[in-house]
């Protein structure tokens, strides 16, 4: 196994979701779905679907944006505006 080429590819990842700032978002977002309502398993599934969608808020009541779906270049694109912070302030 090439460990040099898997951190570079863990690098590629983690740069592209956005960094140390996205990490911590992605910490805070998954930290209040546990916190949440509902089963172990209905938590780890909203979990596991906000962790796929890098800054994309997942609230269960929420709309899926149907032009994403059709560009997968948008959802992955680092220099795309990332919506604000469940904390309410604005993203980078």
């Amino acid at each position: 196994m090439d460990f040099d080429k898997l951190a570079r590819k863990a690098q590629e990842v983690y740069t592209q979701r956005g960094g140390a700032q996205a990490a911590r978002e992605d910490a805070t977002e998954v930290e209040q779905i546990l916190e949440g309502e509902g089963t172990l398993m209905d938590k780890a599934k909203r979990a596991a679907k906000a962790l796929k969608e890098p800054g994309a808020a997942h609230d269960p009541g929420a709309a899926h944006d149907p032009e994403a779906a059709h560009d997968p270049e948008a959802a992955h694109d680092p220099s795309a505006p990332r919506p604000a912070s469940p904390r309410g302030d604005e993203a980078p």
